[in-house]
């Protein structure tokens, strides 16, 4: 072969490989929900058939190198349990088909370029982003929003978010719930703040986000989110700076939170901010509007694992199993939901897998620190990584982001940073 034609090949590698990661991560958000819920998406074989085309091109690419190590191999067992336990689930092929994609990308497509992984963030960003101004807009200018997602949605997801408006439950913006609003807000405060952008544009698109995640009404998107970020300060600083950067966080929490205390008196009961300030001015977990039913829910996933502790009852039996003032629903509790479905020897494997990959990805953010500067993309990608992962394992004590695809493909594209960072480190130090 000679030199034009192998300069042509790694062309047509590498175009492919930016492909697939991009179409990955636009499948991260907000694809993964909108292949399901748009105006279009009558059936899933829309999102199958999403599903089928990246599959395909991880396969034929050059780049595709399955392997498992001892850090994520619990990982990798648990979502091999969940492909075999959602084929005996009635109506779990779309699920199947979603965890297949991500065994694929997670352990088999880990050659992508560090830098073109840091552009392709970017689309969670925008998104993200746009998400936030939805829900600016919806608070604002109610009947414009209104016009836009009757058009862009079907009619049954269109009546949801018009009943969590009805309701004062919290702003969808440019999505069918609010929880998935909140998640891709959420991801796209992580890359704003910890990607190395110009102070102006933090602070302008920083409130622009925070304002929108309020909106949702999503309290334990903001309180475990902005939990996850400060740890993340930990974790990846030291010294002097580690100090600087938990001081501005603990300063800019303190304006914004007196900021809201300040502007919560002036609005009306019902409305969405008020609520959420009013949720940790008088918090008391015997609110009804603060559990939820919560305890309830707990109680039921408790009493349905002692009677089948060691393998439960079936993946997805909780869900027809309790009933909730005459409806169905996760136990808000992936821990316990787990025990109730599957039993102790999953749930230990779940939990195991999460130690695992966290301990893993701290260790590897602490070699890259040693090996390149602190604004490197390998450090901040680390760094998003971190909170992708330790977010998803906060949540999961309130709400059941295993179930919602777009929290679990988070989790998926921050296990399949670090992995991929680790290769780095490996390489480094060889």
């Amino acid at each position: 072969m000679n030199v034009n034609n192998l300069v042509k090949v790694n062309s047509g590698e590498r175009h492919n490989k930016d492909l697939v990661l991009n179409l990955f991560v636009l499948y991260v958000t907000p694809l993964c929900v909108y292949l399901q819920s748009m105006f279009f998406a009558t059936t899933n074989i829309w999102a199958a058939a999403y599903i089928s085309l990246l599959c395909g091109l991880m396969l034929t690419s050059r780049k595709f190198n399955f392997s498992v190590n001892k850090w994520d191999s619990l990982f990798f067992l648990f979502l091999l349990y969940a492909c075999y336990a959602s084929l005996r689930t009635e109506g779990g092929l779309l699920y199947f088909m979603q965890t297949f994609l991500i065994i694929f990308f997670v352990f088999g497509y880990t050659k992508y370029q560090i830098s073109d992984l840091y552009r392709s963030l970017d689309i969670l960003f925008v998104f993200g982003s746009i998400c936030a101004v939805g829900c600016i807009i919806q608070e604002l200018w109610n009947g414009f929003y209104t016009d836009i997602v009757a058009h862009l949605f079907k009619s049954e997801d269109v009546d949801v978010i018009l009943r969590l408006e009805e309701e004062e439950m919290g702003n969808c913006g440019l999505m069918p719930q609010t929880g998935s609003a909140a998640e891709c807000i959420l991801n796209a405060l992580y890359i704003l703040l910890l990607k190395h952008n110009p102070r102006k544009k933090k602070v302008i698109w920083g409130s622009i986000l925070f304002l929108g995640l309020l909106l949702t009404g999503k309290r334990a998107h903001l309180f475990m989110g902005m939990f996850a970020l400060f740890l993340s300060f930990f974790v990846g600083f030291e010294g002097k700076r580690r100090t600087n950067k938990a001081l501005a966080s603990v300063i800019t929490a303190v304006v914004l939170v007196g900021g809201l205390l300040l502007v919560a008196p002036f609005l009306p009961e019902d409305n969405t901010i008020a609520k959420v300030v009013n949720t940790f001015r008088h918090f008391d977990l015997a609110d009804e509007d603060i559990m939820h039913g919560r305890a309830l829910l707990f109680t039921e996933a408790i009493l349905m694992g002692n009677s089948a502790p060691l393998i439960g009852h079936g993946w997805g039996s909780y869900k027809k199993t309790v009933d909730y003032h005459g409806l169905s629903t996760d136990a808000h509790n992936i821990y316990l939901q787990l025990y109730a479905e599957v039993g102790l020897i999953v749930l230990s494997i779940f939990v195991l897998a999460a130690v695992l990959v966290i301990i893993n990805n701290i260790k590897t953010l602490k070699q890259l620190r040693r090996l390149y500067p602190e604004n490197s993309q390998e450090v901040i990608l680390a760094k998003l990584a971190f909170c992708f992962i330790l977010f998803f394992y906060l949540y999961g004590l309130s709400g059941n982001g295993l179930y919602n695809i777009e929290c679990l493909i988070t989790l998926a594209l921050g296990v399949s940073i670090n992995k991929r960072l680790q290769q780095v480190v490996e390489a480094k130090t060889i």
